[in-house]
């Protein structure tokens, strides 16, 4: 999991790092003290969690943490990420629970055991359990779509072609060797060209090695074979 820390102090910045490396060794922890540089932060990475203080820049009321709570949830990647609040003042909370939907908050002067109840409800969260697909398409454009949804991924050149049941997107961020690596055990390589999603495929022409993903007809490369029929008969 990704985490962002927004925090103006400096000295409660670094604790919070080393509680939640405590909490948990393997979250990749990103951390600012500007509201301005945040934002470069959460567009060029995909964040799972955000802990941002409230208050935050005391010379200029926008930049603040609901604010930027706001700007967050505007963004389609990030509608329903998880976002703890850290504030001294209780009143704020109730703005910040209705205007921007956060997950939970936590009092300063905060302890260990309320910063850890906090995330480990967010390690139960749906947003959290469900696997997401992240990736740059070939006009920079970050996309985050949720990995179950997708139909079938094209090799074509230098270009990979992402097929869901609405939509096709296409990048050349990375092989379909490399996409291979990231997805889940449920996708397969049928053909030096194609990895398939296998709870989409409904038939197979074992004559003509041409399996049905939906209406799509993907064919399963003869080095492919054997083992796609094994695994097509354990559905």
């Amino acid at each position: 999991m990704t985490v962002l820390i927004v925090e103006d102090n400096e000295i409660q910045l670094k604790t919070l790092q080393i509680l939640i490396h405590k909490f948990n060794p393997e979250y990749k922890i990103l951390a600012t003290s500007s509201y301005v540089d945040s934002y470069q932060i959460f567009m060029d990475n995909s964040i799972q969690l955000f802990l941002l203080d409230v208050e935050l820049d005391i010379s200029d009321e926008t930049r603040n943490g609901i604010e930027l709570a706001k700007y967050i949830r505007s963004l389609e990647k990030y509608m329903f990420t998880p976002i703890i609040f850290i504030t001294s003042i209780p009143e704020k909370i109730q703005i910040a629970l209705h205007e921007t939907h956060c997950f939970d908050y936590i009092l300063k002067p905060y302890s260990e055991e309320s910063l850890y109840k906090s995330l480990k409800l967010v390690t139960k969260s749906p947003n959290i359990l469900e696997n997401n697909f992240s990736f740059c398409d070939i006009h920079g454009i970050h996309i985050r779509i949720k990995e179950n949804t997708i139909l079938y991924c094209e090799s074509n050149g230098h270009l990979v072609h992402i097929h869901t049941a609405s939509s096709e997107y296409t990048t050349s961020d990375r092989s379909l060797d490399s996409f291979k690596e990231k997805l889940d055990s449920y996708f397969f390589r049928c053909h030096k060209k194609f990895i398939i999603n296998m709870n989409f495929a409904t038939q197979y022409d074992k004559t003509n090695r041409y399996v049905m993903i939906e209406k799509h007809s993907i064919p399963v490369g003869r080095a492919y074979k054997q083992s796609f029929e094994e695994r097509y008969q354990n559905l």
